[in-house]
This record gives structure tokens, sequence and C-alpha cells, in this order.
């Protein structure tokens, strides 16, 4: 029977620059079971070490606190959750500027890049390798899957189901699922 390793540390990347009033990282400061302290302080056994990159909870600002992120995005942070807080919004209805960002580029103090998803986001996106998957649901019930490239918000596949989708799609042994609400489960490989 072969056996699973786990990691050693993981990083939580949490971002609430959708559409949200802050409502669920307030809530896990009062988690009991296990508390947020206790994560973070190595005192759950079997846990790996918790990094935990959060602006509400962070003593960091600015570009200190941008640099888990911009590591992350060049491969150099070591595996990562990237938590996006809120729905994200349209930003094609939207007129000069934008609904909401998250950091800049460096170099330019823009946007690195945008994406409209085809319809409206309701549950997290995953991240692995290079990739973003993301799902949303259009008003006429259907949904689309998305995988971007996260250098430049390409799209590099789409899939699309009649159905609507309400679980965030995931990344398991090297294999994307997704589900519908007309229950399949669609796995996909590279």
């Amino acid at each position: 029977m072969a056996t699973q390793t786990g990691v050693e540390e993981v990083h939580i990347l949490w971002i609430s620059e959708g559409l949200s009033c802050d409502g669920d990282t307030v809530s896990i400061t009062a988690a009991t079971q296990p508390a947020l302290e206790d994560v973070v302080l190595g005192l759950i056994p079997g846990l790996p070490k918790v990094t935990l990159h959060n602006k509400v909870l962070a003593f960091e600002t600015g570009d200190e606190f941008m640099e888990a992120f911009r590591k992350a995005e060049r491969g150099e942070l070591g595996p990562f959750v990237l938590v996006i807080e809120g729905s994200i919004p349209n930003e094609q209805i939207h007129g000069e500027g934008f609904w909401s960002g998250f950091g800049t580029d460096p170099a330019t103090g823009q946007p690195r890049w945008t994406h409209t998803p085809p319809g409206f986001v309701l549950s997290a996106m995953a991240v692995a390798v290079e990739t973003l998957a993301v799902a949303s649901n259009r008003t006429d019930g259907s949904s689309t899957l998305e995988l971007l490239d996260v250098r430049d918000g390409s799209v590099l596949r789409a899939w699309s189901s009649a159905s609507a989708t309400y679980a965030p799609p995931i990344y398991a042994r090297g294999l994307l699922v997704w589900v519908t609400s007309d229950g399949h489960v669609v796995a996909l490989g590279r």
C-alpha cells in the first residue's frame, strides 16, 4: 500500500478584495475548534506549520505585505492555499477604473491583468502550478469552468455545463475536479 507524505509548511494567502465586508476574516478569529492561534502557533499535532497572510490580521503593510503574494507568483513560496473572500465583480459592466483590485505590478503601478468570467463566481478558485481554475454561473442556469494562465490571465481551456455549479473546483492527484448541480463530477486532466 502506498503511503502519502504531507508538507512541513503551508502558506495561506487570504485576500478579501472581492466584494466583501471581511466577515469571514473576522469569523476565523472567533473560531475555537481549533482556535486560529493554535493553528498558526503550531499547537495542533500532525498539522504542518501554517503561515497566514491576511491584511486584516497582518503586522506588515504595503509592499512588505505583498511580498508573500509576489513570491507565490514567482514560484518561490512553496505550497500555498489562495483564499479569496467575497464575490468576484463583473469588470465588464463598470465605467472607468475597476470594481476591486489587489496589489499592482511594482514596475507599472497597474494591475498585471484582469479577467471577466462569463458568469458570476460563487465559490473559491483553485490554484495549481501556473494555473487558476475559475467556475462561474450564468443567469440561464448554465456554468463554465475556465483554466487561466496565472502569468497573464489568458484562458488556456474552458468547459461548459447546462447546470450551475456551487462548489469550488479542486486539484487532486493531478486532476482538476469540477462538480455541477445536476450531480455530475468531472475530472479533467492536463
